[in-house]
This record gives C-alpha cells, sequence and structure tokens, in this order.
C-alpha cells in the first residue's frame, strides 16, 4: 500500500498489526504465567485439589481471551461508546426470531451446565469406590450403573441448563426436528453405535471384564463406551468395535454365565496301557493344580479309539474363564511329567512300511 501511494492506511494497519501481536503476546505470556503457578499449587500444598485445579487454566484463558477483545477493539479503531453499545448489546441479548439469546444466557447455560458435570462425575466417583462394592455386583455391571449414571446426569445437567436461561424448549423443537433429519442422513451409524450402546449396558449382554469372541476376534472387554467397545487381546493388542457389531451380529460371551467354566485336555495313550492308571494319574494331576475347582470335580473320557491311539480327555472346571488358557497349558505340561514318571506312553503316528525283494520271486513263464 506504501508502494502505491497510501502511505497513511499501510501506517496505520502496520501499528495496528504490531499492537495485535501485542495483546496476543501479552495475553499468552499471563495465561502461561498463570497456569505454572496453577501447576506449582497442584503438585504441592493443594495436591488433594489437583483435578479442579487443572481445569482452572481453561476458564482462566476464557477470561483473558474475553479482556483482550476490547483493547483488540480499541487498536482498531473502535471508540469507547461502541465498544459499550456492543456489550450493552450483547447484555440485552440478540433476537433469532422467538428465540432471544443474551452474554448471560450463555454464561448461565455454561456455568449451570458445568457444575451439573462435575456433580454428575462426583456421583459416579461415590458409586464406583464407595456404594457400589458394597453390593454383591461383578465389575462389569458396577461399571454398566455408573456408565448409565454418566449418560442421565449430562442430560439432565443439559436440560437443566436450557431451562435456568430462560429459554422455552417448546420453542426449539424445530431445531431438534432438523437435526434428527440431519442424524438420519449424515450421522446415521454414530446414532445407530450410540443406541447400540445404551442397549449393551442396559441389557448386560457384554460386560466389562467379559472374554468374548466377535468375528475373528476374541478377548477381554476392557470399555464400553458411546460408540464403541474397546476389547484387549490376549496378545495385549486393542480392539475397537463398533457397538451395533455387538448387537446385529452374533457373540459369544465365555463369562455370560458367571459360572465355573470347563476346559478339555485331550490326550493319546498306547494301547497297551493301562487305562484305570492312566485315569487315577490325570485326576491326581487335575486335583494338584489350584485353579481347578472341586466342584464339578474333574473327570476322565474316553473320546474314541484313533489309528494309533486311544484318546482320553480330560474334564476340569476353572472358576474364572479368562485363566482357562493357562490352566490348560499348566495342566498338558503337568500331564506329560506324569507321564513320564508313570512309564505311559504317549503315542505318535506310526507306519509300517514292509519291502519286498523282487529278485527272490519266481521267474515268469
Amino acid at each position: 500500500m506504501a508502494v502505491a501511494g497510501f502511505v497513511y492506511l499501510a501506517r496505520e494497519i502496520f501499528f495496528d498489526i504490531v499492537g495485535t501481536l501485542a495483546v496476543i503476546a501479552m495475553a499468552f505470556l499471563v495465561q502461561r504465567t498463570l497456569r505454572l503457578i496453577l501447576v506449582v499449587l497442584a503438585e504441592g500444598y493443594l495436591r488433594r485439589f489437583r483435578g479442579i485445579i487443572h481445569l482452572l487454566p481453561v476458564f482462566t484463558g476464557f477470561f483473558i481471551a474475553l479482556a483482550a477483545v476490547p483493547l483488540l477493539a480499541i487498536i482498531w479503531g473502535y471508540n469507547g461508546q461502541e465498544i459499550i453499545d456492543g456489550i450493552i448489546a450483547l447484555r440485552n441479548g440478540v433476537t433469532l426470531g422467538d428465540i432471544t439469546i443474551s452474554a448471560g444466557d450463555v454464561f448461565a447455560f455454561a456455568l449451570v451446565f458445568f457444575l451439573g458435570f462435575v456433580i454428575t462425575r462426583w456421583i459416579q466417583r461415590i458409586l464406583r469406590f464407595s456404594i457400589l462394592p458394597q453390593f454383591a455386583l461383578d465389575l462389569g455391571a458396577r461399571s454398566a450403573i455408573v456408565t448409565i449414571v454418566g449418560y442421565v446426569g449430562i442430560v439432565l445437567a443439559a436440560i437443566i441448563a436450557i431451562t435456568s436461561t430462560g429459554l422455552d424448549l417448546s420453542s426449539l423443537a424445530f431445531v431438534a426436528g432438523a437435526l434428527s433429519v440431519g442424524l438420519g442422513f449424515g450421522l446415521q451409524s454414530v446414532v445407530e453405535n450410540f443406541v447400540s450402546g445404551i442397549i449393551l449396558l442396559l441389557e448386560w449382554p457384554v460386560r466389562e471384564g467379559d472374554w468374548i469372541e466377535v468375528g475373528p476376534y476374541s478377548g477381554i472387554v476392557r470399555k464400553i463406551s458411546v460408540r464403541s467397545t474397546r476389547i484387549e487381546t490376549f496378545d495385549h493388542h486393542q480392539i475397537i468395535v463398533p457397538n451395533s457389531q455387538l448387537i446385529t451380529e452374533s457373540v459369544k460371551n465365555l463369562s455370560f454365565a458367571g459360572d465355573a467354566a470347563r476346559i478339555i485336555v485331550p490326550i493319546g495313550v498306547a494301547y497297551d496301557t493301562d487305562l484305570d492308571k492312566a485315569r487315577t494319574a490325570l485326576l491326581e494331576v487335575a486335583a494338584a493344580n489350584e485353579l481347578v475347582i472341586d466342584d464339578p470335580a474333574p473327570a476322565v473320557a474316553v473320546e474314541d479309539f484313533g489309528d494309533n491311539s486311544i484318546n482320553l480327555k480330560l474334564l476340569a472346571f476353572v472358576r474364572d474363564v479368562t485363566t482357562g488358557a493357562g490352566v490348560k497349558s499348566d495342566l498338558s505340561f503337568a500331564v506329560a511329567k506324569r507321564f513320564a514318571q508313570e512309564g505311559i506312553e504317549i503315542p505318535f503316528p506310526q507306519r509300517v512300511v514292509t519291502l519286498r525283494d523282487e529278485r527272490s520271486a519266481p521267474a515268469g513263464g
């Protein structure tokens, strides 16, 4: 602009930009200083309130930004009366159809919703650590109750926050109708997964801590969230499964019954083995394992007569299904060791090959 001859305009814009950068830098410096002070307090005398203190930088940053807006307006040529008129307009509100929204309404909504959110988290914490452990509920049931309370609390906080601003909920019917159309087209999968998550929490077909098999994946359910469920495989891989998949597809829940789970250890013995001796050895191996329960008692059954062995199977029960794979491996090691001590042979496939000498055969006529 200066080259084009607009020297004064270029000068004004230059100094306005420098002033804007100075205000932004000062606001940033004040915010970082307050944040550093709050972090020091959270790690010092006020350590027990560190959860709340760590939220304060968000509010301080918001108020610093509000304080910087009038300064920026003055730098860019607005006078004090115009700024006051703008503040009055914000206080009186802006009318959009039949709805009037003011800065006070927005502040009241944010404050009430924040208080409702904090109270909801506080109630969830009390339920999780103080109340629910007193009842005979498993981990999955407790997590489901806590999650449902969180959803209900947030919805109630939003409704109370809207009514605290003086808005008529019936005036939002048109907005809700428009949103429903948008949800039906653009967010269909999100809504489907959300509803499926609610069903999972209410019906409890799958709970946190359950061992499930869905599709090609098998693992322990670690968390059921709004959109998806997190499964941890036995390789410690995290699998994110959409909630709708757990509702619409077949899911094998190995922990659903909550009772003892059976494990099967197949063993093959030679045909000349004393089966009573083998059976006694297998039962003693099962009884020696601490994770195998006595009721139902372990048992040994003959599965079939194979080509190379008599196929037995050791049937044992464990209290927690998630320990089944480890117990099965331990029993297999113990059986191999015990059979070696007892002289019981575990055969392997064998084939007898007979060689015929063609030279000794009589010559053909």
